[in-house]
């Protein structure tokens, strides 16, 4: 396909793209979609209808017992004396916090309630658990290193990565066909190269062009007289 080249805008910019433009994403743009107020959804992704119900101390049985774990399993493997300040101010001098809440208090038994709920829900579903393999080296350059297997690796699929964007409120806006911006310099007159959003740098460009000169596997349908395409 041919090569396009815009005209420039009110404000001197033009789009230099690879091929002809079947559609712009930015023509749909409208007010609404440059604000960072959010319109009001009835359903968050990966968040089913029972789990927006849910209390905001889910899974624990309290406001309390939850401030207490969440400073608990917050990545710092040492308490300091800023997390030791929040503990005090979030926690114990919290409106909420109530002595009676954490009678039988356990961690390790908050903890499992909390990996197991979150195994039930679909924001998890959406994950895969695998493991991966390490070389732990041995401390001796005469003892080889040996393998270590890491359980409990949690990922997404590409695949599910992709259908979920695609299924974004957002999508229609997605530029899916790299270009180049320019304006003429106020200095020298030529053309000056303008590097903004990720569509309109060198990398994507390449990008597009290896996907559009990559060969086309072939598809096997088997409601299709099982003819090749």
């Amino acid at each position: 396909m041919d090569r396009l080249i815009t005209i420039a805008n009110k404000f001197g910019i033009w789009r230099d793209y690879p091929t002809c433009l079947t559609r712009d994403p930015d023509d749909s743009l409208t007010l609404d979609d440059l604000t960072s107020v959010a319109a009001p959804t009835n359903k968050t992704v990966g968040i089913s209808s029972e789990e927006e119900s849910w209390p905001n101390y889910w899974p624990f049985a309290n406001l309390t017992i939850h401030e207490i774990m969440k400073w608990l399993n917050n990545g710092n493997s040492m308490k300091l004396e800023a997390e030791t300040i929040k503990l005090v101010r979030n926690v114990f001098l919290s409106p909420d916090f109530d002595p009676e809440h954490l009678v039988g208090f356990n961690a390790h038994v908050e903890n499992q309630r909390h990996n197991k709920e979150l195994s039930k829900s679909e924001l998890r579903q959406l994950f895969t658990d695998t493991h991966i393999d390490i070389l732990v080296p041995s401390g001796d350059s005469g003892v080889p290193p040996k393998p270590f297997t890491v359980p409990g690796l949690l990922h997404c699929r590409l695949t599910s990565v992709i259908r979920e964007a695609f299924n974004s409120p957002l999508s229609h806006l997605y530029h899916f066909l790299p270009f180049r911006l320019f304006q003429k310099s106020p200095v020298t007159n030529d053309p000056e190269r303008i590097y903004g959003k990720i569509y309109t740098l060198d990398a994507f460009l390449e990008a597009h062009k290896k996907v559009q000169q990559a060969p086309v596997p072939s598809v096997r349908f088997s409601d299709c007289s099982d003819q090749t395409l």
